[in-house]
């Protein structure tokens, strides 16, 4: 009788997928009502599944790029710190030798080395 409607009504599509459906029917309401609350349309339903199978692929793939450049930015990070640290060492070495520099009596030992010569 059902399916007798069906066809009368000229839902001939639905009484073929019914039976494909039927145990998962309260799911597919439930979709149907949450896409119909978004503002799904019947015209950009192929659309939304294309962006659904495209992010569900991408996704996994994204993840592993994101969590190698957060490494490499981590990695960059610590190397960076290394260098500051070294270039203090060097600056404090420099103003060491300016110092030692500065304080000694050069001019007069390079006085006596020019006079040898």
């Amino acid at each position: 009788m059902k399916a007798e409607f069906w066809k009368l009504k000229h839902l001939d599509r639905l009484y073929q997928i019914y039976p494909e459906i039927e145990h998962s029917l309260p799911s597919f309401l439930k979709l149907h009502s949450a896409l119909k609350k978004e503002g799904m349309r019947p015209d950009n339903v192929e659309w939304f599944a294309n962006a659904m199978e495209t992010g569900a692929v991408k996704l996994p793939g994204l993840q592993n790029q994101y969590q190698n450049l957060q490494n490499k930015v981590q990695t960059v990070h610590y190397q960076k710190q290394k260098l500051e640290r070294d270039l203090q060492v060097i600056q404090n070495r420099m103003i060491e030798l300016t110092d030692i520099e500065n304080s000694a009596p050069l001019n007069g030992l390079t006085d006596k080395i020019y006079s040898l010569q």
